[in-house]
């Protein structure tokens, strides 16, 4: 995180330098990284999407000493939750379509991310 995380900023900066909206994707490791490019006063993107996070620490959810999904209605962040019960970790980015409800996840994963940027970063 201590190598990534300026190297992840730098390119953030220069994106937001070309681009009117921006949005980021992490998935399992880069979780933490799209809560970090989220989070307020950075102003680097506009809207983040990530499953199954890990790495994530209590500075990168801004301090939050409760359960993730009340604190977001706390704070007024516009989010949404989806549950994929029954796949594997990283089943999203290397799921394996032949196991029962893998490609299901991963269909039903990148849907919602699709939905998400399209919704925050094309709206009017």
């Amino acid at each position: 995180r201590d190598i990534r995380e300026p190297e992840i900023f730098a390119c953030a900066r220069k994106l937001r330098s070309e681009y009117k909206k921006l949005g980021a994707s992490g998935y399992c490791y880069g979780g933490w990284a799209v809560c970090r490019l989220g989070a307020k006063g950075n102003d680097l993107v506009d809207c983040i999407s990530m499953g199954h996070p890990s790495m994530l620490v209590e500075a990168d959810l801004d301090g939050v000493a409760e359960y993730t999904w009340k604190t977001l209605q706390k704070n007024g962040v516009v989010f949404g939750y989806e549950h994929f019960p029954g796949v594997e970790h990283s089943c999203f980015t290397r799921g394996n379509p032949g196991k029962a409800g893998e490609l299901e996840a991963m269909v039903r994963g990148k849907s919602a991310a699709v939905g998400w940027f399209r919704q925050f970063l094309h709206s009017a």
